[in-house]
């Protein structure tokens, strides 16, 4: 019974590592990931994967028996390295600064456009 707790209370670190540095507010840890999507690099989300599925066999007391400790807590490793490292505010201002140069360059095509077009209609 051991490890069944230690897995449900290191699920629970991981999720409340997800929703500080992500953003992401879930009340589970599957729910966290997937609302976390492709935020994660693949590899991480597929260790991820790896420990909803083991905090869903460790809340059943014949699979709990079944969880292969090493793996998951190589993939605990990797996921709290990852999730540790990772900037909140500097993930905003990327968004941020992406979506003013999406606009600028929105605004660009347009009024490259419009001197087309006022050029083909011989107004300017």
């Amino acid at each position: 019974m051991q490890m069944a707790s230690d897995v449900a209370q290191k699920a629970q670190l991981l999720r409340a590592m997800i929703e500080k540095q992500m953003g992401v507010s879930a009340p589970s840890l599957e729910q966290a990931v997937r609302r976390a999507g492709r935020r994660l690099p693949r590899r991480l989300r597929k260790q991820a994967a790896l420990w909803v599925e083991a905090e869903t066999w460790a809340a059943h007391p014949k699979l709990a028996r079944r969880i292969d400790g090493p793996p998951l807590e190589q993939a605990y490793q990797d996921l709290a390295t990852h999730l540790q490292q990772l900037d909140p505010a500097e993930e905003r201002k990327t968004r941020r600064l992406n979506t003013l140069a999406g606009i600028v360059l929105n605004l660009l095509l347009f009024g490259g456009l419009v001197s087309v077009l006022l050029r083909w209609r011989e107004l300017i």
